[in-house]
């Protein structure tokens, strides 16, 4: 009893002895919470600053890396319609190659016909004067033949007339005349034989006239027919030398136009060099920002490794120093987290669809040049081609963000707006430029002056709607 008595008095002794130690070790530890909870408290409010420039930096980072991707996107959506253009050019020039030499053949065998032509000509005009010499020198015998038969007539009268007298002599005259019986009747034979023979003669004649007038009349009909003749084939020569000249003015033009187009691809794959140039630049600066990130990333990571490994150090040795010291091991302080990056946000809310059918026209003017109507040969229009006059005020259509802002080859002063959901729109051939890249502007701002070229020296505005790479018909969103 005695011994228990003695052994709670040692342990009520022990504790009032102790009581103090227990007491400023509380109050050790309590001040030690309350330190690291001031020194969290501290590290916290000294990390907010650096976090938020950090949170600065990245979203602006990530507006650089989206400005520079929606710009490569519109750029390689550029480059495919150039490629397009190009090989609608060279098809069309194929084509125009094909025609120029069905035409080059054509003229040839026209050129073959109309030599045909003329020399059958040149044939018909010689058989044709072959038949007027004939019809005068047939005309020129019957003259002859019709002297001579007046002759004959003439010769059968006056030996008419003769024997008329000769028979109505009396006897008593042939008495007296001296004439014997044979000399009068050897005269009245002559007188018939002479008859006779005129009579012949002038029958001949007149069958020769009236064969001579058959040859006549054969030969002019001859030559009616080869005059017809000659004037069918002088309007087929005719016809032929305006269907080789059609055909030659048809190859000239064409090899024209194939020298023109040749030209414009000549122009467009310089375009295309340009462009794809602009690209690698736009794909270098897009590797050079994500190799950036990326190595700022790792120096952030080596960095935290770095203070984790060095808080661990300070605690190991804080925990030796506490065990020497015969103190309770101090705590790990509590660790501040950093955020995690922030993901990027979208450029624009994505109302741009609600739009559609409610935007205004980006310049006041008047539409000559429609989406999907035929471009002077070279393509199809993928935009509108507004007629406005130059220096006019060029709009942004909704609100957005410039993606690019310069002068491209093919498309001279362009400006292209992004409008969030994959929507761009695209502004071309203007004579001056108010914005720059990266730029945002609201719907209705003033965005760029237009100028010419889009069609020759006519001024105005070329304008484009794109989604996710692709033309769209702009009539549909704009009024």
């Amino acid at each position: 009893m005695k011994k228990t008595a003695l052994f709670i008095a040692s342990i009520f002794a022990a504790s009032v002895l102790l009581q103090p130690a227990v007491t400023y070790a509380a109050q050790q530890k309590k001040t030690a919470s309350a330190s690291k909870k001031s020194t969290a408290k501290t590290r916290k409010r000294a990390a907010a600053p650096r976090r938020a420039v950090k949170k600065s930096r990245s979203k602006a980072a990530a507006r650089n890396q989206d400005d520079n991707t929606a710009q490569k996107k519109g750029l390689e959506n550029q480059q495919k319609a150039l490629q397009q253009q190009i090989g609608k050019l060279q098809r069309d020039i194929s084509l125009k190659q094909a025609k120029q030499q069905k035409e080059a053949s054509a003229a040839k065998s026209a050129q073959s016909a109309l030599t045909l032509s003329n020399k059958k000509l040149q044939q018909l005009t010689a058989e044709q004067k072959q038949k007027q010499n004939q019809i005068a020198s047939i005309k020129k015998e019957s003259g002859r033949v019709t002297n001579r038969l007046e002759n004959t007539r003439r010769d059968i009268a006056t030996n008419a007339r003769i024997q008329y007298l000769y028979s109505k002599k009396k006897p008593w005259e042939v008495l007296v005349s001296g004439s014997t019986p044979a000399e009068i009747h050897r005269g009245n034979a002559i007188l018939d034989y002479l008859a006779e023979r005129h009579q012949k003669r002038a029958n001949n004649l007149e069958v020769t006239k009236v064969q001579l007038k058959n040859q006549e009349q054969k030969t002019t009909a001859q030559a009616k027919n080869i005059a017809a003749n000659a004037a069918t084939e002088q309007q087929s020569n005719q016809k032929l030398a305006a269907d080789q000249k059609l055909h030659q003015d048809n190859t000239k033009k064409l090899e024209r136009q194939i020298a023109s187009q040749k030209q414009q691809v000549a122009e467009l794959k310089k375009d295309q060099q340009r462009l794809s140039a602009l690209i690698q630049q736009i794909n270098a600066a897009i590797a050079a920002q994500e190799h950036a990130r990326q190595k700022k990333l790792e120096e952030e990571r080596l960095a935290r490794k770095k203070a984790a490994e060095e808080r661990a150090r300070q605690l190991a040795l804080a925990k030796k120093k506490a065990a020497q010291q015969g103190k309770p091991a101090p705590k790990a302080p509590a660790r501040v987290e950093e955020p995690p990056e922030p993901a990027p946000a979208p450029s624009l809310s994505g109302n741009f669809a609600k739009l559609r059918g409610r935007m205004p026209m980006p310049v006041s003017g008047t539409v000559e040049g429609r989406y999907g109507q035929n471009r002077n040969g070279i393509g199809k229009w993928q935009g509108l081609f507004i007629r406005a006059q130059e220096g006019s005020a060029v709009k942004a259509i909704a609100a957005g963000r410039v993606v690019y802002s310069g002068n491209l080859r093919g498309f001279g002063n362009l400006i292209i707006l992004d409008h969030g959901s994959g929507y761009l729109s695209v502004y071309a051939y203007n004579s001056a430029l108010l914005k720059g890249n990266g730029s945002s502007v609201s719907a209705g701002e003033t965005i760029a002056r237009s100028g010419s070229g889009a069609i020759g020296d006519t001024p105005g505005l070329y304008f484009e709607i794109r989604y996710k790479g692709h033309t769209i018909n702009p009539s549909s969103w704009v009024r």
